[in-house]
């Protein structure tokens, strides 16, 4: 599904001012697929189950490995700290 996304992402930002940013953050998810940071579809599949189950479910259920982090870093920065993190992250998997 993933790979789908990124393709037909890629496809529709092909001839607009948005063609390198869109490069640049496919080459980031799909370097994330096989990182750390990606959750196994069954771990997603028992966070849901586990939340639709709920009379109250939470806001969040964190999955995998960068989900703590990501969520205490958008708590400890602001806005535009949060904003630069985001484009480190994309930027590091890129390189992987």
């Amino acid at each position: 599904m993933g790979e789908n996304i990124r393709r037909q992402f890629e496809a529709i930002s092909a001839d607009t001012p948005y063609r390198d940013q869109a490069k640049f953050i496919a080459r980031g998810l799909r370097a994330s697929e096989t990182s750390f940071l990606a959750s196994q579809p069954e771990v997603v599949a028992e966070a849901i189950g586990k939340a639709v189950q709920r009379t109250k479910p939470r806001t969040r259920y964190p999955v995998g490995g960068g989900a703590r982090i990501f969520l205490s870093a958008q708590r400890m920065l602001t806005d535009r700290g949060f904003d630069r993190f985001i484009r480190l992250a994309y930027r590091t998997a890129g390189r992987l």
